[in-house]
């Protein structure tokens, strides 16, 4: 029903949703081999939240900080941001530590400069974990587009791991 009220105001700007839900704590790094988009990653760390990126949303390449600072800027002019928290927008990518050389292998199929903000975003630490999804919403935009899309992801999510489908005789 939310979604029906942003449609309509769409249609005067463009909109960046961000909907944030908490999830049952379990491992769901299962979704990135379950997804076979070439925008995702996974970030862990110890004492950090962990972070799972699928799709993308919105995806700058800047060649230096004060290009991402201004990506910041221009995405906060552009769109109007309605979200149902108070957290930041996160980007995630990073820039080459030497902008200039010759890429070689294995990174030479890894882009210089890259960021974004993936559609889907699972973050998980120690208190929580939680879903955040980002849709770009303007007057081209089906909300029953944006809803099939946002329920298949959420059915992934509930997939079981693939070995724990397989009975422990056949793996012996």
């Amino acid at each position: 029903n939310e979604l029906k009220n942003i449609a309509k105001l769409s249609s005067q700007q463009t909109i960046l949703f961000k909907y944030t839900e908490k999830l049952d704590d379990a491992d769901y790094t299962h979704i990135i081999d379950s997804i076979n988009d070439e925008n995702k990653f996974y970030l862990s760390s110890p004492q950090k939240p962990s972070y799972i990126g699928i799709g993308e949303c919105i995806k700058i390449n800047p060649k230096n900080k004060e290009d991402i600072l201004k990506a910041q800027k221009k995405i906060a002019q552009d769109y109007h941001i309605i979200s149902n928290t108070n957290n930041h927008i996160k980007f995630f990518g990073g820039l080459s530590f030497n902008y200039t050389s010759k890429r070689r292998h294995p990174w030479h199929k890894t882009p210089k400069n890259y960021f974004t903000i993936p559609k889907f975003l699972i973050s998980f630490n120690t208190k929580k974990t939680t879903l955040t999804s980002f849709f770009i919403i303007n007057s081209n935009v089906k909300i029953s587009e944006i809803n099939n899309e946002y329920s298949i992801f959420k059915k992934m999510l509930n997939q079981p791991k693939i070995d724990t489908l397989i009975s422990p005789e056949i793996n012996e």
